[in-house]
């Protein structure tokens, strides 16, 4: 056989074996496409999907329709899922959810999606969210010049709200949807608002940008960086600004372990300190703060709550006069007269271990120290019914022949507290000076 005719031979080979592939490949799409429908056997494998996603027998009411290609999509009324155990007990409900997606977007995982529209959910704790979840609506809007992904309803007793910005592609009834890689967002939950731009070209990293965060008075704007790490791990980093010109720059790492507590761990630098309380007082000078946090999932039937334990740690800075003579009711001034000339002490180091329970905060270990003075402490606030109740003691230093002592105790709503005097005892605190490892970070130049 010559070289020409071996080309031949293998073109026809070629040719036939790409007529079979096509003529396969439209007997199959046309199989597909004749699949569709709203069958007893269709809705039966959208029941049983929802068995096994949620644990328990589920139930369509009504399908509307079901097909594979060109698109595959869903349209079912009257979704739920009982209990197994306990058949009276609804544990998933939802009014009417339409899903429809192109069946190449959704081999080749586009992240297109042409119909997305759910309606009235709810979901008992634990079910999807540890909270209980109700959704009133969510769906994708296109309002013309722009389409928005949209969503409200509550997350346990906090009710929340979502809009954020979705690309559109093609015209007509052809028209797809997509989050692109810059997204405009609104976010509320409870009393808490968030806004921002949220952008992203790879899913391990996204950066929020000209973010503005408010809750009743508090405000905190910037930007941050989210990196995520395998085993359910998140970094954040960031520059935020807080009330009243108080910059920060957290670096904190987020761990979301299978079956255990959130586990935080880190630091927050914080500089330009003021507090709006005590407007007057000059800025604190590069702060260095630690944080290590762990937290416990909250109750499934209960309103979200933090339970944390946090180590607080700074070096550097100045300590302000002002919240000094508050505690102290002016002693301070009068027994050291030269403290406070500036306006502000220089400050060796602080550190305090807080810790959240329920609605209580435990504020232990506390000491701070300062060129002039030591300040001793611990005590509580109760968060629910505003009663503070704290004790301090505060050592005057270079006051004469000996160290001078005082102690006090603020008891009261937070603001409006009252100070009575108490014998100074050391012995009464535990921690009387600063970690080595804090005292290591003030000697460094």
């Amino acid at each position: 056989m010559t070289e020409k005719a071996e080309k031949g031979s293998a073109l026809l080979f070629w040719s036939k074996v790409l007529f079979f592939v096509i003529v396969f490949l439209v007997v199959v799409f046309s199989v597909l496409s004749s699949l569709g429908g709203n069958s007893d056997v269709l809705k039966s494998a959208i029941e049983q999907y929802l068995s096994g996603a949620l644990r328990g027998q589920g139930k369509v009411e009504k399908l509307h329709q079901m097909t594979f290609f060109p698109y595959m999509s869903v349209d079912a009324e009257g979704l739920s899922v009982v209990d197994p155990k306990n058949e009276s007990r609804t544990v998933f409900n939802a009014e009417r959810i339409q899903i429809a997606m192109g069946f190449w977007d959704m081999t080749f995982s586009s992240g297109k999606i042409k119909t997305f529209n759910l309606q009235k959910l709810r979901a008992l704790p634990g079910v999807i969210t540890q909270p209980g979840l109700m959704v009133n609506s969510a769906a994708i809007i296109d309002e013309g010049d722009q389409a928005y992904f949209r969503a409200d309803g509550k997350i346990g007793i906090s009710p929340f709200k979502i809009s954020v910005t979705m690309e559109t592609l093609g015209f007509s009834g052809n028209k797809k949807y997509r989050f692109g890689d810059t997204r405009d967002f609104k976010i509320s939950l409870g009393s808490i608002e968030m806004s921002g731009t949220l952008e992203s070209d790879n899913p391990e990293n996204y950066v929020i940008k000209n973010f503005d965060i408010r809750r009743e008075n508090l405000k905190i704007t910037g930007n941050a960086e989210l990196f995520a790490g395998s085993g359910g791990r998140m970094k954040l980093k960031g520059d935020f600004v807080l009330p009243a010109g108080t910059q920060a720059k957290p670096d904190i790492l987020f761990e979301f372990l299978d079956k255990k507590p959130l586990k935080i761990s880190g630091a927050v630098e914080i500089s330009n300190y003021i507090d709006q309380d005590l407007a007057d007082l000059k800025p604190y000078n590069d702060l260095w703060k630690e944080l290590i946090a762990t937290t416990q999932p909250p109750d499934s039937d209960k309103p979200l709550r933090w339970v944390a334990d946090i180590a607080l740690k700074a070096a550097g800075g100045e300590f302000p006069e002002k919240p000094l003579n508050l505690w102290s009711s002016g002693l301070m001034k009068a027994m050291v007269p030269q403290y406070g000339a500036s306006g502000a002490e220089k400050m060796i180091c602080a550190q305090a271990d807080l810790s959240v329970r329920n609605d209580t905060v435990k504020a232990q270990n506390i000491f701070i120290d300062t060129i002039a003075f030591g300040v001793m402490g611990g005590g509580e606030y109760d968060l629910k019914n505003d009663k503070m109740n704290f004790s301090y003691m505060l050592v005057i230093k270079n006051a004469g022949p000996s160290e001078v002592g005082m102690a006090a105790k603020l008891t009261g709503p937070f603001g409006k507290y009252e100070i009575d005097p108490i014998s100074p005892d050391p012995s009464a605190f535990k921690q009387k000076s600063c970690d080595d490892d804090l005292l290591r970070k003030t000697a460094q130049p």
